[in-house]
C-alpha cells in the first residue's frame, strides 16, 4: 500500500512538472492575448469615437443646408408673389442646390449610423472575449495554484515517508 501511494506521488511529480512548464507557457499565452484584445478595444473605442464626432458634423452641415434651402424656397415664392420669375429660377437653383447636398449628407449619415452601430457591436464583442479571458486565466491561476499545492503535499509526503 505504502509502495503505491509513493509510485502515485512520484508519476504525479513528473506530470507536474510537465504540466508546470506548460503552465508558464499558457499562462503568458493568455497574458498576450489579452493585452491584444485590450488594444484592440481601445483601437474600436477611437473609431468609434471619430464616427460619432463625423457623424455630428455631418448633421450640423445636414441642418445648415436644410435651412438654406428653405430660405431659398421662401425667396422663390416671394419672387414669384412678386411677379419675378429670373429672380424665381435663381432663388430655385440655389434651392435645389442646397437640397441636394442636403440628401447627400443624410445618405452619409445613415452610412456612419450603420458604421458606428457596427462599431458598437465589435466593442460589445471585445469586451466580452476580455471577461472571459480574465475568467480563464482565473481559472487557470486558480488551477495552477493547486497543482503547486498538491506537489508541496507530495514532497512533504514523501518527507515523512523518509522518516
Amino acid at each position: 500500500m505504502m509502495g503505491l501511494l509513493q509510485r502515485f506521488w512520484r508519476v504525479l511529480r513528473a506530470n507536474f512538472t510537465d504540466w508546470t512548464k506548460q503552465t508558464e507557457d499558457t499562462e503568458q499565452l493568455l497574458e498576450d492575448t489579452l493585452v491584444k484584445v485590450q488594444r484592440e478595444l481601445i483601437s474600436i473605442r477611437g473609431a468609434i469615437a471619430g464616427a460619432i464626432a463625423s457623424e455630428k458634423k455631418n448633421q450640423r452641415h445636414y441642418l445648415q443646408h436644410q435651412e438654406q434651402a428653405q430660405s431659398w424656397y421662401n425667396r422663390v415664392q416671394l419672387a414669384l408673389s412678386q411677379q419675378n420669375e429670373d429672380l424665381a429660377q435663381s432663388a430655385l437653383s440655389r434651392c435645389r442646390y442646397n437640397l441636394e447636398i442636403a440628401q447627400n449628407l443624410l445618405k452619409q449619415i445613415r452610412q456612419q449610423q450603420r458604421v458606428i452601430e457596427n462599431l458598437k457591436q465589435d466593442l460589445t464583442t471585445a469586451e466580452i472575449k476580455i471577461n472571459e479571458l480574465k475568467f480563464k486565466q482565473d481559472l487557470f491561476l486558480a488551477k495552477t495554484t493547486t497543482a503547486f499545492t498538491l506537489k508541496e503535499i507530495a514532497q512533504f509526503n514523501d518527507e515523512c515517508d523518509s522518516f
